[in-house]
C-alpha cells in the first residue's frame, strides 16, 4: 500500500520550491489550495481589512508604490498585503498546468482552511483505503512548528468533518500516523517574494527560472493580476479620501460655537467700541436698542441678513465653518438684545 502525502497552502503563487517539496515526499501528493484570495476589501476608518488582517492607509500606499517600483523594503505586514493580488481562478489555472506536468500530484483541491483540508484528506484516505495509507504533511521549514501543533490538536478529535461546516463526519484515521515532512528544506533562490518581484519587474526570464515548467504561459496573467490589484487599492484609498473630506465638511458645518466663542461675540456686541457697532451702523436706522433688536429679529427670517451677521461672527471668532442655521440658533438662544 502506498503512502499518500498532502500539502496545504494559499500558494501565492505555487513556485518551483513548492513543487520540489512535493516531489521530495517519496509518494504521491494531494495539493489543498486554501481559498484565501478574492476576499472583499473592507474600508476601515484608518485603513483597510481583508478577512482577519488589517492595514493602515500608510501601508496600503507603500504597497501601491512598491507595485509601481519594487525597490526598498516592506514590513512583514506590508509583504502580506503584497501576496493578495492573485485570484483563486488564476492559481487554479496555474496548478492545473503543474498537475498535468507532474504525475506525483494526483489532485488539486480547493479548501476553506487547514482543518477543512485535513478533513477532506481523511475522507479521501477512508474511501481509498485499499490504495493509500496516511502519508506526510509536506511543508516548508517556516511552517513546521505550526503544523506539528495542528497535528497535536487534531489528535483530540475521534471524528473529522468531511467538508467545512457540513456536519457529516468520519472516524479520524490520521491520529498517531500523520507527520510533518519538510523534504530537503528550502530551495535556494526560490521564494514567493522572488516570484512576485520578477512579476513586478516584468522579468519573464527570472519568473520562468523559479516557477514550475509550463507556468510561463501565464506570465501576462500574473502581471495583470498585480495591475488590477493596484487599481483596486488606489480606488479604495481615493474613495476614502473623498469620504474623509465629506465627513470633515459635515463635521465642520455642524461645529457649533464654543462657550469661549459665544463669550467673544457677546462681549464685542456689548462694547460700544467693538466691531459689532461698526458693522451694524449702516444696516439700521439708528444705534438705539430697538432698531438693533429689529435687525436681529430680521436675521431669524431673512437668510441674506443672517449671512451678513455670519460674516460679522467670522470676523470676531476667526473661523467660518458654521452654518446659517447655527447663527440663527445663536441669535434665538442667547441674550443679545439690550
Amino acid at each position: 500500500m502506498q503512502k499518500l502525502n498532502l500539502t496545504i497552502g494559499r500558494f501565492q503563487p505555487f513556485t518551483q520550491g513548492h513543487l520540489n517539496m512535493v516531489n521530495e515526499g517519496e509518494g504521491p501528493c494531494i495539493v489543498y489550495r486554501i481559498n484565501s484570495s478574492n476576499k472583499t476589501i473592507e474600508r476601515k476608518k484608518k485603513g483597510i481589512k481583508i478577512a482577519s488582517k488589517s492595514w493602515t492607509d500608510e501601508s496600503v500606499n507603500k504597497v501601491i508604490e512598491y507595485i509601481d517600483n519594487p525597490t526598498g523594503d516592506l514590513t512583514e505586514q506590508e509583504k502580506e498585503l503584497l501576496k493578495r493580488p492573485f485570484t483563486n481562478e488564476l492559481i487554479d489555472k496555474e496548478l492545473e498546468i503543474v498537475k498535468k506536468s507532474n504525475k506525483n500530484i494526483i489532485d488539486v483541491v480547493p479548501v476553506v482552511n487547514v482543518y477543512d483540508a485535513l478533513g477532506k484528506y481523511n475522507q479521501f484516505l477512508t474511501e481509498h483505503s485499499d490504495e493509500y495509507k496516511v502519508g506526510d504533511w509536506m511543508c516548508g521549514d517556516d511552517r513546521k512548528d505550526n503544523y506539528e501543533k495542528n497535528i497535536e490538536g487534531l489528535s483530540k478529535y475521534t471524528e473529522l468533518e468531511v467538508e467545512f461546516k457540513s456536519g457529516k463526519t468520519l472516524p479520524n484515521i490520521l491520529i498517531g500516523k500523520l507527520k510533518v515532512n519538510t523534504g530537503k528544506g528550502r530551495t535556494e533562490g526560490v521564494s514567493g517574494t522572488d516570484v512576485r518581484k520578477a512579476i513586478l519587474n516584468k522579468d519573464k526570464s527570472a519568473f520562468e527560472k523559479i516557477m514550475p515548467k509550463g507556468v510561463g504561459s501565464l506570465f501576462n496573467d500574473f502581471i495583470k493580476a498585480f495591475d488590477d490589484f493596484k487599481v483596486q487599492l488606489q480606488n479604495i484609498i481615493k474613495e476614502h479620501k473623498m469620504m474623509t473630506l465629506k465627513e470633515y465638511i459635515c463635521e465642520s458645518l455642524n461645529k457649533y460655537f464654543t462657550e469661549e466663542e459665544k463669550g467673544k461675540i457677546m462681549k464685542d456686541m456689548w462694547d460700544k467700541n467693538g466691531q459689532f457697532y461698526k458693522f451694524v451702523k449702516d444696516k439700521v436706522d439708528s444705534l438705539k436698542a430697538a432698531d438693533i433688536n429689529d435687525y436681529l429679529d430680521q436675521c431669524l427670517d431673512d437668510d441674506r441678513c443672517t449671512a451678513e451677521f455670519a460674516a460679522y461672527i467670522e470676523m470676531v471668532i476667526g473661523r467660518h465653518n458654521f452654518s446659517l442655521e447655527q447663527v440663527q440658533k445663536f441669535i434665538s438662544t442667547e441674550d443679545l438684545k439690550g
